[in-house]
């Protein structure tokens, strides 16, 4: 399982870098939108990753904090939040102002996250 990658940004999407490490090996990493804004081509990142192994496919998700991670983990936890989804969560703010909404239960944080309607921002908050 990979756990940590560091090298350079090779190719720079919305949610999805490819990064090329020192051993000539390039991997494709599905990151937060706010990590994609703060980071460019030819940058050397170092990244937490999240291997997630399903019957079809090998996926990589990229943090650049393991707080990030972790609450992206937390997220999975939730019953119809899938890895897309709590990213996409992540990458609406920062981690500290995501955790803030949770802890006071503001269900209307989650309202503009694409794929997060009321009941599935309910069970966030709850669970």
């Amino acid at each position: 399982m990979i756990g940590f990658i560091q090298g350079s940004v090779l190719f720079l999407e919305e949610n999805k870098a490819i990064i090329l490490t020192n051993s000539g090996v390039g991997y494709t990493l599905f990151i937060p939108f706010s990590t994609s804004t703060t980071i460019k081509e030819n940058d050397n990142v170092k990244l937490f990753v999240e291997t997630i192994v399903r019957e079809d496919s090998i996926t990589l998700f990229g943090f650049k904090t393991k707080n990030e991670q972790d609450l992206f983990n937390l997220f999975l936890q939730v019953n119809k939040v899938g890895p897309k989804l709590s990213l996409a969560i992540l990458g609406a703010e920062s981690p500290a102002v995501v955790a803030s909404a949770i802890r006071n239960g503001d269900a209307r944080f989650f309202k503009g996250i694409s794929g997060v309607g009321k009941k599935t921002s309910e069970k966030i908050i709850i669970d």
